[in-house]
């Protein structure tokens, strides 16, 4: 099992240090298990590499932007992968995963470097984004889709829930039309924030 760091903060906020330990992590950690299982593999000549990554590997999300980018280039690492290995015999699956209800925020890394001008939008953020992981299902749903990439005929990325529409609307739609959804969706103007419940982050 590979460690999966979580920072919130804006980008001026996050030090370089605090970056270089979270792509560390979060990118290096998967590239040094892949390292480590693809002789094995290339002997056999068969097999595959099943991800768990997030709906913000195609999306962005403010207040979250260093660790969105760790998930942006785990997406690109693997779709190059499967092009590398597929002559073997292996594949590379992407699973990804919309809000699972976790403690994963609880337990976030915060920016070290906290700016009071982006106070007030974090907070609309972070309780928008609290109110949703509290509605949404648990893990189990992401256990499901594992079991069914092993079993069931081969796809390289595998959405959960509304991660499917929504990757296929940020891909036909234009941004003007796609990002006002986007912008409401994690309270950035202020009259978005409506009623969801008051976040328990750190944020």
């Amino acid at each position: 099992m590979i460690m999966n760091i979580f920072l919130v903060g804006a980008v001026e906020e996050t030090s370089i240090s605090q970056a270089q330990a979270l792509f560390d992590t979060n990118v290096l950690g998967v590239l040094r298990m892949i390292q480590a299982v693809l002789p094995g593999k290339r002997r056999q000549g068969s097999g595959q590499i099943v991800n768990i990554n997030s709906i913000l590997g195609f999306l962005p999300a403010p207040f979250m932007a260093v660790y969105v980018s760790t998930k942006h280039a785990i997406e690109a690492l693997l779709e190059s992968l499967d092009h590398e290995v597929r002559a073997f015999g292996i594949r590379v699956v992407l699973i990804e995963s919309s809000y699972v209800r976790t403690n994963f925020d609880v337990s976030a890394a915060q920016a070290e470097g906290r700016i009071d001008t982006y106070a007030a939008q974090r907070r609309r953020t972070a309780s928008a984004i609290t109110h949703k992981t509290n509605t949404v299902p648990g893990p189990k749903i992401v256990a499901e889709e594992v079991l069914r990439a092993i079993e069931r005929p081969y796809r390289t990325r595998r959405p959960i829930g509304p991660a499917a529409l929504l990757s296929w609307l940020r891909k036909l739609l234009p941004a003007r039309m796609f990002e006002p959804s986007l912008r409401k969706a994690f309270a950035l103007d202020p009259s978005s924030n409506g009623t969801v419940m008051q976040p328990r982050t750190r944020w």
